[in-house]
């Protein structure tokens, strides 16, 4: 899996798009449990709702241990949802969240 703050180069608002998108789509679609993970990471429940309805972003260090835990126990499943073939595949994936996300805001 391309891990956003190493190899694409991403801005931390790019990251928190990224990474939102990312845990969405694990409690949407894979039903992981909100609860269970804001546990894991340290976090209070309405904490990581907060951040997953994009009311509330999140610092690198966060972005840091957020991503390396959903990596290191979601890697393989993240892989089947988030565009793997090359760097650029992924940073266009990326973009297209932030633009989406902008065109929501707007």
């Amino acid at each position: 899996m391309f891990h956003s703050r190493v190899d694409a180069n991403l801005s931390q608002n790019a990251r928190n798009i990224y990474i939102r998108f990312v845990i969405k789509e694990l409690s949407n679609t894979y039903l992981v449990n909100n609860g269970l993970l804001a546990r894991k990471l340290n976090l209070r429940a309405a904490r990581l709702n907060d951040f997953k309805q994009g009311r509330r972003s999140f610092s690198e260090e966060m972005l840091d241990q957020v991503e390396n835990y959903i990596d290191e126990i979601y890697g393989p499943l993240i892989e089947t949802f988030v565009p793997q073939n090359s760097l650029d595949e992924f940073q266009n994936f990326v973009l297209f969240l932030v633009k989406q996300e902008k065109q929501q805001q707007s």
